[in-house]
């Protein structure tokens, strides 16, 4: 089990990663909507699924604030 300071820290630095990476997801998806062709890319797919799949390890973390379990 964690300490209560090391608790405090895995939190903020999931809440600090997840920062920059919904940034990126939400640009993704906006270039997506607006330039259906880019899923065409030849790692769009794939780019899109890790950005998910990265988004729900960090929400699902068990030190994972439950303001960030909200957004999921």
């Amino acid at each position: 089990m964690l300490s209560v300071h090391d608790a405090n820290s895995v939190t903020r630095i999931i809440h600090d990663i997840n920062n920059p990476l919904s940034v990126i997801y939400s640009s993704l998806y906006v270039i997506q909507m607006q330039h259906p062709e880019v899923t065409d890319f030849k790692y769009w797919k794939e780019t899109m699924h890790d950005l998910e799949e990265l988004r729900k390890i960090l929400h699902e973390h068990p030190y994972a604030s439950s303001r960030l379990k909200e957004k999921s």
